[in-house]
């Protein structure tokens, strides 16, 4: 995957941060694996961008747009939602999956603004630090190096994710880390232990009810629809969740409402039409599977359905369905 190039600067991150404190010995060493890391990674970006490339961007987003087409706007879009992440490491109060797709690409938001506050204030402490003990410059470093392979260099299919936080976060934990170090007054660290227990207990509590969410479907998405209602994927997962469930009122509804947003996905109506078929609705199962084949006519799974529908009651028509999966099945 495209996070492991990390591997590459966070060691040569470890090795500066080492510094004289490696032996004399053990420096061929560091050398041969900086040399063998920077061949791999120079190996997969050569594969990435030929024969990987199947996007045509060398990324994860095939779509044609601004954010993809300029590396500009990907670079003040990344500065501009660093403030998701710090919301985000302070307390991850808000946590869903379906993040809008939004491009910045302007130098004046309050967003950019406070993101450039953030990576010029990291440097400035990140140079003080380096001639000392190379803690903040080693958590900051980290931090933004970890981040790279998300940063939008290479287009990807989404503008930030909460898991992306897993390794660069580290970096934050060493800064912390390093802040703790140089207190030397014993009242501060009192008070600083306390705060660090009502941090365990919030961040705990708040992972508790997290893990509620993800245990449950319906809970899980119910709350991805609280923070995107428009979104047709999760709408129609939703409805997905209710018919595996028997609730099909509730299913038919997230399904219409799924197709009303954007009618564009065959599976959408074809799922429609399984919880009709489920029901007994032999007629609005039939008209939403060619509804789906309307959408996409190599859509297999709808020649299935309609020939289950057909089996018993049409043999005829069960035939020429039947058929045509056969030449569906023999064209793959």
């Amino acid at each position: 995957k495209e996070s492991t190039l990390i591997f590459l600067p966070l060691t040569g991150l470890i090795i500066v941060f080492m510094g004289n404190q490696i032996q004399k010995e053990h420096r061929k060493f560091y050398g041969y694996l900086l040399v063998s890391l920077a061949l791999l990674a120079s190996g997969y970006l050569t594969l990435k961008f030929t024969v990987l490339n199947f996007t045509g961007s060398g990324g994860l987003n095939p779509y044609v747009n601004i954010y993809t087409q300029h590396l500009w706007v990907r670079i003040t879009t990344f500065i501009s939602i660093l403030h998701h992440y710090v919301e985000l490491i302070l307390f991850p109060k808000h946590l869903y999956i379906e993040k809008p797709f939004t491009a910045y690409n302007t130098l004046f938001s309050i967003q950019f603004l406070f993101g450039i506050f953030v990576i010029i204030s990291g440097l400035w402490l990140s140079y003080r630090s380096f001639f000392r003990k190379k803690i903040i410059f080693f958590g900051f470093f980290w931090f933004f190096l970890a981040l790279v392979p998300v940063s939008g260099l290479i287009p990807l299919n989404a503008m930030f994710l909460e898991h992306w936080l897993y390794f660069p976060i580290v970096g934050v934990l060493i800064l912390l880390s390093g802040l703790w170090d140089s207190i030397t007054i014993p009242s501060m660290k009192i008070i600083l232990s306390i705060l660090l227990l009502v941090s365990i207990i919030a961040l705990s509590t708040r992972s508790i009810l997290r893990n509620r969410e993800w245990a449950d479907p319906v809970l899980f998405y119910q709350n991805e629809l609280a923070y995107s209602p428009n979104s047709t994927r999760i709408h129609n997962n939703l409805g997905m969740e209710y018919s595996s469930q028997k609730n099909y009122r509730l299913a038919i509804k997230s399904f219409k409402t799924a197709i009303s947003i954007w009618d564009n996905y065959p599976q959408t109506h074809h799922n429609l039409a399984d919880t009709y078929r489920e029901q007994g609705d032999f007629e609005n199962a039939e008209s939403e599977y060619l509804k789906a084949l309307q959408i996409s006519p190599s859509f297999i799974y709808s020649y299935i359905g309609l020939f289950k529908l057909y089996e018993h009651t049409q043999p005829k028509k069960a035939t020429q369905v039947y058929n045509r999966i056969l030449e569906l099945q023999n064209e793959q």
